[in-house]
């Protein structure tokens, strides 16, 4: 009895340090995005820092990601378990875990793809052009 209850400590202790670090990840993040606003002084300009800082991957979207994957991992031991042994649990519960998995994965997936986004958008990854090709070709063609 007393392993349960050092294991429950743990956990609790677990999940709030990493509630802390998540909420601490959107304050962050909120700062991040009123400080590039109140750099600009015109709305063209700091709309501009708005849409660059949506361009990068930020500590929320790492931190979204980490509280999937926890979760995930929390969700899917669970919903096997009540999967085994139904008698346990009431006949809801395990719907409610395969749904919370389900939606989980379908947050992960945006997630996913705005880091696919961003990706694209900031160039990484893509080829160079600019460096594969002379800077000066029209003087070369000059001297001959």
């Amino acid at each position: 009895m007393k392993e349960d209850v050092a294991m429950y400590v743990l956990l609790a202790v677990a999940a709030g340090a990493i509630g802390l670090f998540v909420m601490l990840a959107a304050a962050f993040t909120a700062w991040t995005y009123l400080h590039s606003e109140s750099s600009g002084s015109t709305a063209a300009e700091r709309t501009e820092a708005v849409r660059r800082t949506m361009l990068r991957w930020t500590v929320m979207d790492v931190a979204a990601f980490v509280l999937f994957v926890i979760g995930s991992v929390f969700l899917l031991t669970d919903a096997l378990a009540a999967t085994r042994d139904r008698s346990l649990f009431p006949p809801y519960h395990v719907g409610y875990l395969w749904c919370g998995l389900f939606f989980t994965l379908i947050g992960a997936l945006f997630s996913l793809c705005r880091l696919w986004i961003v990706l694209r958008l900031t160039g990484v990854g893509a080829p160079d052009r600019e460096k594969r090709e002379p800077d000066q070709a029209d003087q070369t063609e000059q001297r001959i």
